[in-house]
Order: structure tokens, then C-alpha cells, then sequence
């Protein structure tokens, strides 16, 4: 019975042991229950910092890439999402790689973004806007 001499020594005075598990149970839900307020409240501050609507995400990307003048198709390979350009020479890298940490790639006229994000929408857009000049 560490815990209750431990108490006893402590605070000079002994407890039953009911009491000592109640104490020790609730301190336990206190500290898990503050944790979680703390990691899902930061973690929503967090998403929120972060997001950004399709239209400007689609705006920056269509830019970078050179415009719809400059962009023949756009598909989804599993995560990635994949861009074939007229000319790779008038796209602007270092901004996309500022909207897209995670990785792009690019042989010869293909460029392969690693989002992080669900792009259907995206390249959906850019298709019909394509399909639509």
C-alpha cells in the first residue's frame, strides 16, 4: 500500500483505500480529459490556418502551371495529381512549391503534385474548363 502511506506522509493523515482509487481514477480522467481539449483544440486551430478555399487554391495552381493556355490535362494517379503543359519552361516552380510542400515531379511536359488533399474537384474543373475552349 505505497500509495496510501505515501498520502499518510504527505498529508499527515490516512485515507481508506476506496477513497485513494477514487482520488487517483479521477485525477487520471482529469489529466486525459485536459489533454484532449488541448491536442483538438490546437489541432483545429491548426486546419483552420490552413485552409483555403478550392476556388484559390484552383486559381494559384492554374497560374503556376503557365494558365489554362498552357495545360492540356489534369488526372489523379492515387495521391498524386498529375499535369501535362504545352511548355514546362513558363511555369513557375518555387511558387508551387510554396502551395505544395510535399513534392512535385516533373519529366519532360509532366508535372505530379503530391497535395495532401482530395483534388477531384480540381482537376475536374480544369478538364471541363479545357473541354469548354
Amino acid at each position: 500500500m505505497l500509495p496510501k502511506l505515501f498520502v499518510a506522509v504527505i498529508f499527515g493523515f490516512d485515507i481508506s483505500t476506496e477513497l485513494l482509487y477514487r482520488i487517483i481514477g479521477f485525477t487520471i480522467v482529469l489529466v486525459f480529459g485536459i489533454l484532449a481539449v488541448v491536442y483538438f483544440s490546437h489541432k483545429r486551430v491548426i486546419a483552420k490556418a490552413k485552409v483555403k478555399s478550392i476556388d484559390t487554391i484552383m486559381e494559384n495552381l492554374v497560374s503556376n502551371l503557365g494558365g489554362y493556355d498552357n495545360l492540356v490535362s489534369a488526372s489523379i494517379l492515387g495521391s498524386r495529381t498529375k499535369f501535362i503543359t504545352i511548355d514546362i519552361k513558363i511555369c513557375h516552380f518555387d511558387k508551387l512549391k510554396d502551395d505544395f510542400e510535399s513534392g512535385i515531379f516533373v519529366t519532360g511536359n509532366s508535372i505530379t503534385i503530391l497535395c495532401g488533399f482530395d483534388t477531384t474537384e480540381i482537376v475536374e474543373r480544369i478538364n471541363s474548363n479545357k473541354k469548354g475552349d
